[in-house]
């Protein structure tokens, strides 16, 4: 965000649309916001909520402003539709999708070979299961006829080579789920609005709260019932046994008749972060305490030592200062 404070003063003016705000974002703060972004593995729940926290200050520069300069508040998918790009994870799934397909069509020895070394190594802590994941995304997004089926079996090294040739193809197909995307976050907020009109609407009419969610859990169940367990919906209209309904809808999903219920034992979920390591925990520089109190001039140890972490300044261990750019240059 700090690439974008210059620019508070022309993003404020009320008299720039957002689509001119868009395209500035995009081309500054986005571009640097997901610099890299495409290598990371999987986040932990606190580098999850940051990437979160980043993206939503970045899609917030777009919106409009009030005469002190403020903001209103509104929802990560008003700001994702607005600022029309994908949701903060949607947005990481673009770039690891990207970066992938980019090294099947240059298909470097040695990058696919670590690749491939550091999934067999970390498993579900690799790059590469990450990107799998992403890929999982794009099919939900465009559908398994514009996703290859190879693209799934990566630990195979001759798969790299096979889709080499369609590397371009599935370049052209992230943009493809990428636009899927933003229709859905479209429809689900249009949606959303007619919901909450409705509701309105209902309240007028002297309905309360319970007597919405009974109506729609009563609705939802019968629709459910009727469509994939016959006899559990006929229990229930002409008895009005709701145990009886239950169980012998439970009996159908075991065998597989009741189609809303099946596929869903054992699944897994597609967690956004995963558990933090112990050694994660743990500080990667040590705090000393003469480090931090003592007055006297840095040794040749502990230059060498910060060197290594590449934070000395130029001229002073660091890289060669620049030399000045001659008067008149430019004139």
């Amino acid at each position: 965000m700090a690439k974008l404070k210059p620019l508070q003063k022309i993003l404020k003016d009320a008299k720039l649309n957002m689509e001119k705000k868009r395209l500035v974002v995009r081309s500054i703060g986005l571009s640097v916001l997901t610099l890299h972004a495409g290598t990371w593995t999987g986040l932990t729940q606190g580098e999850h909520e940051a990437w979160q926290a980043g993206v939503f200050k970045a899609y917030q520069q777009v919106q409009p402003r009030d005469a002190q300069g403020n903001v209103r508040h509104v929802s990560l998918f008003e700001l994702a539709r607005d600022m029309e790009s994908p949701l903060p994870m949607e947005l990481l799934y673009v770039q690891r999708l990207r970066l992938l397909f980019h090294i099947i069509q240059v298909a470097d020895e040695y990058m696919i070979g670590a690749v491939s070394y550091n999934h067999h190594v970390m498993q579900d802590r690799s790059w590469l299961y990450g990107a799998m994941k992403a890929v999982n995304w794009m099919q939900r997004q465009i559908g398994d006829m514009l996703v290859l089926a190879e693209v799934s079996e990566l630990e195979d090294r001759q798969t790299w080579e096979d889709l080499r040739p369609f590397a371009g193809m599935s370049k052209k197909n992230v943009k493809k789920a990428q636009k899927s995307h933003l229709i859905k976050i479209k429809a689900f907020l249009t949606v959303k609005h007619h919901a909450e009109e409705q509701d309105q609407m209902l309240r007028e009419m002297g309905w309360t709260l319970s007597d919405l969610m009974l109506a729609v859990f009563v609705t939802w169940s019968l629709v459910q019932r009727i469509s994939s367990s016959p006899p559990a919906a006929q229990a229930w209209f002409e008895n009005g046994n709701e145990k009886e309904a239950e169980r012998l809808d439970e009996e159908d999903r075991k065998q597989g008749v009741a189609m809303h219920q099946s596929g869903l034992q054992g699944a897994k979920p597609d967690c956004l972060w995963r558990q933090c390591e112990e050694h994660e925990l743990q500080a990667t520089l040590e705090i000393r305490e003469d480090f931090v109190q003592g007055q006297h001039d840095p040794t040749t140890e502990e230059l060498h030592c910060w060197s290594q972490y590449g934070l000395l300044p130029p001229g002073q261990g660091g890289r060669s200062k620049t030399s000045g750019r001659p008067v008149g240059l430019w004139t």
